[in-house]
Formats: structure tokens, sequence, C-alpha cells
């Protein structure tokens, strides 16, 4: 059993807010095992590089690994291969994390402070994060892994403290609980998650080669229709969507036409009227763009329709929609 696609998107948010020190040179350092009270030597730039080879590059063929934690910049989350000896040394070789370490300048020695954990403690309090989610942490770092029937979260969790060598002192940083947000209730799929569905969610790095033609990949309707939230991942050739009348088959093509086309081809989806303001959004994305991360566009109540994007992937080739009182169906 793989973790599900769509779980996998529920934790990237959580993990949004966190410092990257905790998801990435934390876990590095725990892999060592860094000693307490002394040092070792330790070449941390490049055990850093082999950690984001391994957990962060989606795109194996890439130079670049993708940020899911805090950044400066959301709109730029993919890093450099020079991250670990750049971005990465300076924090923590300077500023408060730097406090936690025992490292002589200029050289591989590595150690904890005795007081390491009170010094993480207080930098996550004012970072606004109380605890590292560890659940959604390891539903990142094991995205790929095939676990066996029955697993839990609960289980998920443990492999993760395990894995990584955290003490019972180092569990007062973590959050070891499986959180009522962002958790679905069935986990797993049969399948381990695609690239294209992976892209679908992070986007391409930036060395990526363009695909040729495109096709819908994911389409995401929330606050608008029959559904407070729908999320439609269409299969590689052929989709069929099947019914009763009235539950909302040809509303959800009629969104997927205008994620194409940026045109409706009847009446334009409304949201629904106990809606929050700014609740309604559409998202989708399109294989082949250039620019793959999914494009959310939100409704504006003052012109009562739909903002346009700011960039629509433009699609090749052909674009047929169907439709009578029985069937629709769109082909590319």
């Amino acid at each position: 059993m793989f973790l599900k696609t769509e779980q996998i998107r529920e934790s990237l948010e959580p993990l949004k807010s966190l410092h990257p020190f905790y998801g990435i040179t934390f876990l590095v350092c725990k892999k060592a095992p860094l000693p307490i009270g002394d040092t070792i030597q330790y070449p941390i730039n490049a055990k850093e590089t082999e950690f984001l080879e391994e957990y962060f590059k989606p795109e194996k063929h890439s130079k670049y690994f993708y940020q899911v934690f805090k950044t400066s910049n959301p709109s730029k989350r993919w890093l450099s291969p020079k991250y670990p000896s750049s971005g990465s040394q300076s924090t923590r070789t300077r500023g408060d994390l730097a406090n936690a370490f025992i490292h002589p300048k200029n050289t591989d020695l590595w150690g904890w402070q005795t007081n390491y954990v009170e010094i993480l403690r207080e930098h996550l309090n004012r970072t606004r994060v109380e605890l590292i989610p560890s659940f959604h942490v390891a539903v990142w770092l094991y995205r790929e892994r095939n676990w066996e029937l029955n697993t839990t979260a609960e289980d998920i969790v443990n492999t993760f403290l395990e894995e990584f060598l955290v003490s019972d002192e180092e569990k007062h940083l973590f959050d070891c609980s499986i959180p009522q947000d962002n958790v679905l209730e069935e986990l797993f799929q049969n399948e381990q998650i695609t690239l294209r569905d992976l892209q679908a969610i992070i986007g391409k790095p930036p060395d990526s080669v363009p695909e040729e033609g495109g096709t819908l990949r994911f389409l995401e309707i929330q606050g608008v229709g029959p559904a407070k939230k729908l999320v439609f991942q269409p299969g590689e050739r052929l989709t069929l969507i099947t019914g009763d009348n009235g539950l909302g088959k040809t509303f959800l093509l009629d969104c997927a036409w205008w994620a194409l086309t940026g045109k409706w081809a009847g009446l334009q989806a409304y949201p629904m009227s106990n809606t929050k303001k700014n609740e309604p959004v559409i998202g989708f994305q399109i294989s082949g763009d250039s620019e793959s991360e999914s494009i959310r566009v939100s409704y504006d109540w003052q012109t009562q329709s739909w903002k346009p994007p700011k960039k629509r992937p433009t699609i090749p080739g052909l674009l047929v929609y169907a439709k009578n009182g029985a069937i629709s169906a769109y082909l590319v």
C-alpha cells in the first residue's frame, strides 16, 4: 500500500510554516548521529546533499531540490544544487540555530551542545510553530514507500521517530499525535504516486523537459456545485464518470471545459449560497505546461465572475465538447 496522492497534497500545507532546519539539517544530524557535548568528523554538506537527493528530488534527472518547508519566496520552491553549502550552511553556522551546535570554525567537526533541545524549542516558539508535525513530515519523506496492510497513521509516525533516532527528550520538539486536520480517513492507495500526479501538486523543476501537448491532470472545486470540496484527477487516457441524474456529472465537465478553454460551455458555475467570501476556488493543472504549478482561481463577488488567471497554459491540438440531456463528454 502507498500513501494516497491526496494525503500527500494535504500534508504539504502544514509543512509550509515549518523552518527547513527541522525537516532537513536536524534529521541529517540525527542520522549521523551527532554526539552530545562532544564532536565527530562529519561532512555535513555532503550528507545534506545525499539526504536531499533521496527525499527532495522528485524528478531524478533534475539538478533541483523541492522545498516543502517555509521559504522567503513561496513562488520559488526549487532549490539549487548549492543549497547545502549556501543557504543551509548559513542557517547552521549563524544566528540562533548555530548555538545548538559545537562546531569549531573552518572544520568538519560537529556535535550537539548539552542544552541543544532547549535552544531548538525556543527557536520553534519564535517561529510561531509550537511543535514539528511528525506525521506530515513522514508523509512527505515516505511518499514512495510500500507499507504493509493494516498500517496506521500512528505506525507511520513511530517509524519516522525510530528511523531518525529521535530520543525521548527530543520528542518534546515533536507533535507525535495524529492531527485532526489534513488527515484522510483512508490513507492508502494501491499504486505509488506517479511523477505526473506529484507534479500536479508541486509543479516541475526549472530544468524539466517540457512535454508535448497538454491534458487536464487535476481539477479542484471548492465552495461551488454539489459538494463543498471536490477533487477530480482524470486517468491517463480515458475517464468514465457515471451516476444518477442531478449528481453533478455535467457540472464537473463544465468546470473541466472552463479550465481547459477559459470559457463556460453554458452558464458559469456559481458559489454555494452558504460559502464564505474567500472559499469559492477552482484549481487546475494541465500537463505539458512549462509552468505546471496548479493554478487556483477565486471568485470575484463584485463582478459575479471568476477572476481570469494571470497566465493560462496554451494547449495545442483539438478540444471537442459534446453534450446532450443524458451524456456529456469532452475530447482533447
